[in-house]
This record gives C-alpha cells, structure tokens and sequence, in this order.
C-alpha cells in the first residue's frame, strides 16, 4: 500500500511538472509574438494557447519601405514539437533566412517553405500557412495559402459601405506533397480596409447541445459583427467561449486584425 502511495505521489509530481513546463512554454511562444501597431497601418491580435501546447504562430513587418509581410501558420498537433516547428518556421520568416526565396511573392515563399519542411523530415508534421504582402504605392494586397482558412477583408468606401472578401489561393498544406508551386491571389484596397487572418481555432468550436460552429457561420459573424460599435477581437473571444461553454478550448485561438 506504501508503495502504491509512493507511486502515486510520484505520478502527480511528474504531471505537475509537464503542465509547468508546457506552461512556461506557451508563454515563450506568446512572449515572441510582434507588438501591436498603431500608425499608417495599425494592428490588433488575440491568441489564448489551448490546455495543451499548440502551434500557432503569428508575424508581420515591413520588407521594405513599400511592401509590408504578414502571416499565420498552424502546425497540426500539439505539444512541444509542435510549438518548436512553428518557433522555427516563424524565425525563418521573420529574418528573411530561406535561401532562393522572394519574400514579396507569396506563392514562392510557400513553394520553398514546402521544399524545406517535408513531413517526413519533420517527425511527419505539416502545416497550413496564409502569407500576404501589402503594397503601399499600389494599394493592394498579394497572398497565397497552403491550407488555411481564408483571410477576411472588409473593404469599402466608407465603414457603412463595406463588403466581406475571401482571401485564399486554395493551396495544399505544407509539407504533405513534394514539388507544389503555390499561386498568389491579389485584391486592390479601398479607402476603408480591415484584415482578418487567423487559425482554425477560432472557429471549430464545439457548442453543448447544438451542431459545432463552422466557417461559413464564423465568416457571417465576422461580416455582421464587425459593423457593430465597440467591435473588438476581445469580443470574438467572448462570444467564442461563451458558445462553447468554457475558456478551455480544444486548440489555440489566434486572430490578427490589420487595419490597411
């Protein structure tokens, strides 16, 4: 019975400190997210990691004085590796470090991010991304994904005259299928612009009772909320968790918000 006690104890011991671990990890991940802008071009975000430790990350900056990167990759699973793939892909764009690689092409930066994290070099791990670039002379945006759900572009005239616009190129995630060339999609900017880009955590919500929210109810919630005084990414959350019925959510909420 001592020894069973004794084990027990030991058990617990262990798990208390995976969880600080996983927790101590998670808050590294969110320590190297980038600052919110305000400016020419001002931004918002939201990420809460899952109970375990996901893989989403998150990034934007300026390439240049014209063109302006941004991105939101989600690598499946979770866990350590997880985090570390998405740590690791998240620096090599962040410093512009994959070889042969124009970081003003969305399409050739997905094609190489393929080329170089194949899932069976990498512990059978993929990954979906959404990578845009913002023309400031040209006043448009270029992007490609791998997998991803669509960015959200609320574009128009005013704030009153806005339409909802999908953004996505319909490419295959990364690293399952070698030698794909990703496409890029482009669309020209309004004089009001506000961006959407996030991870399938946001929306794959399971609600008690009822059938699971999906993208297409999430993407008119966007487009009718977002018009609603006082619209905030905290009030996403809020919504979300109350459907859901608890703040412990089965995998990381990341939402970026780019006003253009």
């Amino acid at each position: 019975m001592l020894e069973r006690d004794e084990a027990f104890k030991a058990l617990q011991e262990s798990q208390r400190k995976l969880a600080a671990e996983l927790a101590e990890a998670a808050g590294y991940v969110a320590s190297i997210l980038p600052k919110k802008l305000e400016g020419e071009i001002k931004s918002d975000w939201k990420f809460v990691s899952s109970t375990s430790l996901g893989g989403d990350v998150f990034g934007y900056h300026w390439v240049d004085e014209n063109h302006f990167a941004m991105y939101l990759l989600d690598v499946c699973g979770h866990g350590v590796g997880a985090a570390l793939l998405s740590i690791s892909i998240m620096e090599l764009l962040r410093s512009r470090n994959l070889l042969n690689t124009d970081f003003l092409n969305p399409g050739n930066v997905l094609s190489r991010l393929n080329d170089e994290f194949q899932m069976e070099l990498h512990n059978d791990m993929n990954f979906t991304i959404w990578y845009g670039v913002y023309s400031k002379k040209e006043r448009k945006i270029v992007y490609s994904s791998g997998g991803h759900p669509p960015a959200l572009l609320i574009s128009g005239k005013s704030p009153e005259d806005r339409r909802i616009h999908e953004l996505t190129s319909r490419g295959a995630l990364i690293g399952a299928f070698p030698g794909i060339k990703y496409n890029n999609g482009e669309i020209a900017l309004d004089q009001y612009n506000k961006l959407f880009v996030y991870s399938d955590g946001v929306y794959e919500i399971s609600r008690p009772g009822l059938q699971d929210w999906s993208l297409e109810a999430f993407v008119q919630y966007i487009s009718e909320t977002a018009k609603s005084e006082g619209f905030h990414l905290d009030k996403i959350y809020k919504d979300v968790i109350g459907m859901h019925g608890s703040e412990n959510l089965e995998d990381d909420f990341s939402i970026v918000e780019m006003d253009l």
